[in-house]
């Protein structure tokens, strides 16, 4: 039958290799149907505005829309953050943040500030690691901070603040004790950039080989950091010596770079 699980399994199987998962993934999200229902039970029958709302997840994921715009949740270092097209969508190597900070394991009550924090999801993974630090998620974009305050209230993150500002500018000088940023770092003419195209570009694209922002939150950091603060970067996978050089142009010291998941350089470290 045309409105049954069957059917929907059989029709939307052909159109990608891994369209099942998403389809169980979707109608788990929106309709709560359990894995064991999803394999055993193919008679299971949908309503006409169910059969509606699967049709359009299959023609949105057909013509591109990522599986997380689509449901409005992605996942984040074991917690369901709320997304649209007005943030990225969070990547796995952006938890090696996260890995990091909790390898220091430092019981000081630090103020920390998730520069760009777009949908939220490092500085409120690191506010809910430790509640007694101050996070403050700062991006100049309101649409961002509109997110970031869906998730926040989500995920009861109190000591997460947020801000809107232009990178660092809205905090005084020696205030803060770690600055942690993803900014946007693809150059304009990068190929993988056709495969981006419904995430905003602002948070991809950076002019100057990808190095504008970026130096940016290097020049404000040396201000705002206390001494002995740690700087934390994510940054493209040729980036690394670049923003090394740029570092040591500000006099930042103890640099060191964590590789990815495909043992790329991914994030670098660096203190005042």
């Amino acid at each position: 039958m045309e409105n049954s699980l069957k059917y929907f399994k059989n029709l939307y199987s052909k159109i990608a290799a891994n369209s099942e998962n998403h389809l169980f993934n979707f109608l788990n999200i929106k309709y709560g149907i359990c894995s064991k229902d999803y394999y055993l039970k193919d008679d299971l029958i949908f309503n006409t505005k169910e059969i509606q709302e699967i049709e359009c997840f299959f023609k949105d994921l057909s013509s591109g829309v990522p599986f997380e715009y689509i449901v409005n949740q992605a996942s984040f270092y074991d917690s369901e953050f709320f997304v649209d097209e007005r943030v990225l969508i969070p990547r796995p190597e952006t938890e090696l943040i996260i890995d990091y900070f909790k390898s220091l394991k430092t019981n000081k009550n630090f103020n920390i500030i998730d520069a760009g924090t777009g949908s939220g999801c490092i500085g409120i993974s690191i506010a809910n690691l430790c509640n007694q630090n101050i996070v403050f998620g700062v991006d100049k974009y309101l649409r961002s901070i509109e997110i970031a305050k869906i998730n926040k209230n989500k995920l009861n993150a109190n000591n997460f603040k947020l801000l809107v500002g232009d990178w660092l500018l809205p905090f005084k000088k020696n205030s803060i004790d770690m600055v942690i940023s993803n900014p946007p770092y693809i150059t304009e003419d990068d190929e993988h950039l056709k495969h981006l195209k419904h995430e905003p570009l602002t948070s991809l694209v950076s002019t100057d080989n990808g190095l504008k922002d970026i130096n940016i939150i290097i020049k404000q950091s040396k201000q705002v950091l206390k001494k002995s603060g740690k700087l934390i970067i994510e940054h493209g996978f040729n980036q690394a010596q670049d923003i090394e050089n740029i570092l040591k142009d500000y006099n930042y010291r103890n640099i060191f770079n964590i590789k990815d998941y495909q043992d790329h350089q991914r994030i670098i470290v660096a203190e005042l």
